[in-house]
């Protein structure tokens, strides 16, 4: 019988070192062996990119419970790993949604498919809408225009920019200017809310979302913190510019809430924080009340392509994220079998069982 041999992590460059949040020189993912020895699953969280160091030494602990388990029993594994109070969501729910990638990534090669094949069967599609996630706070208008033009010619026809930290005046000049470059083509603006220690008022942010309409953004990301569920619902009703915002949460019922509550129009997991069972339940959920999802992704080739086998295995995806300033070093890493044009990405062949990722 097929069986878990062991569970471990193994430290892999940071791509995104140097930055203030993302400032480790390494992040973590996740291999898990069976005892065949040419079976092995790869994972990641994404809050590896954080805590390497916690991550490491939880999955000690998680090892103990899956060592000699059957690695296709998914939900029965993970459910053996479930304990009140700790890991029903954050840090360690975020953690288990590696293990459960890793779980996949096995499953897929046993059965001698690519992922998406086995997620939603015979209903995938071949390809997704992307966007270049760039326009990073340091960057200078004629800088931002630079980057944009950088994008189109790479096959994008959306771009993601980041405000919020700097004087509104300052991010005004820096918006018109990627508008300006940008023409016709889409344009998502973040502000970071989730990440800025200094965060923008409820009133303030009412003003902005309003202003911001006359750029006609395909959304406004994350213009309060994440949690604070109440005051996006009021922002919600008093703004017809779409909201984004979710790539915090680990779990369905998080997603619930703002669904339930209306409180967005695109919703933004990250399969590497909620895992496949609860991004599943997200799809259903997500048809019943005609919202759309925008996959969040960032870290190492293995979140990329988590998330890109969910987006191809599912309609109900809108996007997908694409990490632009790495996005380069992502594709070499996986033997440019990573395709971007008109906007949407694919693979350029699917020869391949699992994630993709050796």
């Amino acid at each position: 019988m097929l069986k878990i041999k062991s569970i471990k992590t193994k430290k892999i460059p940071n791509l995104y070192v140097g930055k203030k949040i993302y400032g480790n020189k390494y992040s973590s993912i996740i291999i898990i062996e069976t005892n065949r020895s040419n079976l092995v699953g790869f994972g990641e969280t994404y809050l590896s990119v954080y805590v390497p160091e916690i991550i490491n030494y939880c999955i000690k602990y998680f090892s103990e419970k899956l060592i000699n388990q059957n690695p296709l029993e998914i939900e029965k594994n993970i459910n053996n790993l479930k304990i009140p109070f700790v890991t029903h969501n954050g840090l360690i729910k975020g953690l288990i949604s590696g293990i459960e990638i890793a779980l996949w990534d096995i499953k897929a090669k046993f059965y001698k498919k690519p992922l998406f094949k086995l997620l939603n069967k015979n209903q995938y599609k071949n390809k997704v809408s992307c966007y270049a996630s760039s326009g990073a706070l340091k960057l200078e208008s004629k800088q931002l225009k630079q980057d944009v033009s950088n994008v189109l010619k790479d096959g994008f026809t959306a771009y993601k920019m980041r405000i919020g930290n700097l004087k509104w005046k300052k991010d005004i000049q820096r918006i018109r200017a990627v508008k300006e470059k940008l023409g016709q083509n889409s344009l998502m603006i973040d502000a970071i809310m989730g990440s800025h220690t200094k965060k923008w008022t409820e009133l303030e942010t009412l003003k902005k979302v309003k202003f911001l309409s006359k750029f006609n953004p395909t959304w406004i990301e994350e213009p309060l913190d994440p949690y604070n569920i109440y005051d996006y619902k009021i922002l919600k009703k008093k703004t017809k510019i779409p909201i984004a915002f979710g790539e915090q949460y680990t779990t369905f019922e998080e997603f619930f809430s703002v669904i339930k509550n209306n409180c967005s129009d695109f919703i933004q997991p990250d399969i590497t924080m909620t895992g496949y069972i609860d991004a599943k339940k997200i799809i259903s959920l997500v048809k019943k009340e005609k919202k759309k999802i925008a996959l969040h992704v960032w870290g190492s080739p293995i979140s990329f392509l988590s998330n890109l086998h969910f987006a191809i295995a599912f309609n109900e995806v809108n996007w997908l994220e694409v990490p632009y300033s790495n996005f380069n070093k992502i594709n070499t890493l996986l033997n440019n079998n990573l395709i971007i044009e008109n906007g949407k990405i694919s693979f350029k062949n699917t020869d391949f069982y699992g994630l993709g990722y050796k």
